[in-house]
């Protein structure tokens, strides 16, 4: 069931219950126990004994390879044909750069003495605007996206952040920096984080 419906694999295991370090086995080594022990003390407004951090993981699409670009870190890169238009799932920091240097040599600019914000020197510059269509928050550790999940469904967006209003969501981005913060002091500098 893991490989065709990993969320419902894990419903069947009350996560939540074994968080607590009362009654856990003692044959546990000490790395599985420092992540149930930074679990269980967390105390932050976003990042709390329910919450983790997931690496942001976008899954390649099939369909339409051909209008897919690769750019390292900017999974689903894609341009329409037609328009000067792109798609992309949440990208490392240094792939968004990749993608504006794209775009600003893809689509010259016709005003000449617009200033491009990666390169003075450049002759090819574009407005862009990039519309962010996420309704959660999202965290860049390392330059890597992670968004907050609940601990008991970590493959399904916390449902409390839907058609979130913009400014409560760069609200709770702030409150999940500075949990994240706080939970890499108490750790000298490391933060525990998930991936699939």
């Amino acid at each position: 069931q893991i490989s065709s419906d990993p969320q419902a694999a894990l419903e069947s295991v009350p996560l939540h219950r074994t968080i607590g370090l009362k009654g856990i086995n003692d044959n546990l080594d000490n790395e599985h126990r420092k992540m149930l022990e930074a679990l269980s003390s967390r105390r932050g407004s976003m990042l709390n004994t329910d919450a983790i951090l997931k690496k942001d993981v976008a899954h390649a699409r099939k369909e339409n390879e051909s209008q897919d670009m690769a750019i390292r870190g900017a999974t689903n890169f894609r341009v329409m044909l037609t328009n000067p238009l792109c798609g992309v799932a949440t990208p490392t920091f240094q792939a968004a750069f990749s993608i504006v240097r794209y775009i600003t040599a893809a689509f010259p600019s016709k005003d000449k003495t617009t200033a491009d914000a990666l390169d003075d020197d450049s002759q090819n510059t574009r407005k862009i605007v990039w519309t962010n269509l996420r309704e959660e928050p999202v965290v860049y550790i390392n330059k890597r996206p992670f968004s907050l999940r609940s601990i008991n469904r970590p493959f399904t967006n916390v449902n409390s952040f839907g058609s979130i209003d913009p400014k409560r969501l760069e609200a709770a981005e702030i409150r999940l920096k500075a949990d994240v913060f706080n939970d890499s002091a108490r750790y000298k500098g490391r933060i525990l984080v998930h991936s699939e």
